[in-house]
């Protein structure tokens, strides 16, 4: 499972890092999160009406120190 988890950050990673890069880029939330989580099919309409915290999906910590990374590159 730690693997698994692992891709996804690395996904998630590579698609907001590319994506904050490219001014005027608006992101497909829905798009991004089916994308991002697909190998969690069976969880992904929670995902998408609470999101990836709130469906048990991903830590909240994760989730903050990802996001933390994100906003640096910027």
């Amino acid at each position: 499972m730690e693997n698994s988890s692992i891709g996804k950050e690395f996904v998630l990673d590579q698609v907001m890092t590319t994506a904050i890069q490219i001014p005027g880029v608006k992101v497909d939330r829905k798009a991004f999160l089916a994308e991002s989580f697909a190998s969690d099919s069976e969880n992904l309409e929670e995902i998408l009406a609470v999101g990836s915290v709130e469906a048990g999906v991903i830590q909240k910590e994760e989730f903050e120190e990802k996001k933390r990374d994100l906003l640096t590159r910027i």
